[in-house]
């Protein structure tokens, strides 16, 4: 999907929607792709970052969002075993890039991070370092767990959330597409409320923007001047050794609505009070000669004072 692009779906019972905004920093490539596919109730969000030399991570990326559309797109949308499904597309998109790496000079590899709407639950699968961030009406709720071994050192106590970004081993894959050893992506669910949100992204975005950053987004509804300023801003900070940046929510239609309805609700009641204070204005003169006639004042008559 290309930066810029908008993506409105239905999700029973609330209309939800997708923003997405890339780019390359001061990479020669592109490495990371990105899609989100719908049908019905039900949507796919992907987001992928491929390593490898002369275009391989470019074509890797490329060819597991493929997989992933073509697999949503036979089912119809509709997964009757999501988990399965998931992981089937991880096996798929491994088979296919690992055929891809025969070819010479290529040795392809892809992160991966699935998230499937079904209008009741939010099924996330992800292989590498690519996250998936679930907040609940603007508040962060969890990420996924990268297979690096900077997550590893953050369990272990040896460096803070803020730290990972910037540590010397940030990027050194346990798990990816791409990889002769056992797969073993991470799944996951959650039950699907009206006030979920999702941000799916590559390292290149999350390395350099804080979760509070992140909540700040979806403060309200993200809007695609907003996503494409995160996005420059991570760019910026990443430097000129930086890496491509791509970043996917996904949120629902109305989640602004509180915040319109307020406005709408300050708004009337300004024109009321207005209304009032012009009606009093002109209108309590006349009352008042009416109701409360005003007698001309006279001296006391001797006798009539203290």
């Amino acid at each position: 999907m290309k930066s810029g692009s908008e993506l409105v779906y239905k999700l029973e019972p609330l209309n939800f929607t997708t923003i997405t905004s890339s780019d390359k920093g001061p990479r020669e490539e592109q490495q990371d792709a990105a899609g989100a596919f719908s049908r019905g109730e039900r949507l796919l969000a992907v987001v992928c970052d491929g390593a490898g030399g002369h275009r391989g991570g470019s074509m890797a990326a490329k060819l597991a969002v493929q997989i992933a559309c073509e697999t949503f797109e036979k089912a119809g949308g509709h997964f009757e075993d999501p988990k399965a499904e998931l992981l089937e597309i991880c096996r798929t998109a491994n088979e296919a890039i690992l055929k891809l790496g025969e070819t010479p000079k290529l040795a392809p590899r892809s992160t991966i991070s699935l998230l499937y709407l079904d209008g009741k639950k939010a099924h996330m699968v992800h292989l590498g370092d690519s996250r998936i961030y679930r907040l609940r009406s603007g508040k962060f709720i969890e990420r996924t767990r990268d297979h690096t071994m900077v997550q590893i050192l953050l369990e272990q106590g040896e460096v803070k959330e803020a730290e990972m970004g910037t540590h010397p081993d940030q990027g050194r894959l346990l798990r990816a597409l791409g990889s002769e050893e056992e797969l073993r992506p991470t799944y996951g669910n959650a039950d699907l409320t009206g006030n979920d949100e999702f941000l799916l992204c590559s390292d290149g975005f999350w390395e350099r923007t804080l979760t509070e950053d992140i909540e700040k987004l979806f403060k309200s509804a993200p809007t695609q001047t907003q996503m494409e300023a995160f996005v420059q801003q991570a760019v910026k900070k990443n430097g000129p050794k930086g890496d491509n940046v791509t970043a996917l929510a996904v949120f629902p239609q109305n989640a602004a609505a509180p915040t319109r309805w307020l406005r709408l609700v300050v708004l009337l009641l300004a024109i009321v009070a207005l209304v009032a204070i012009l009606l009093l204005k002109y209108s309590w003169p006349a009352a008042v000669s009416q109701d409360f006639p005003v007698q001309s004042e006279r001296p006391l008559p001797a006798g009539e004072g203290e």
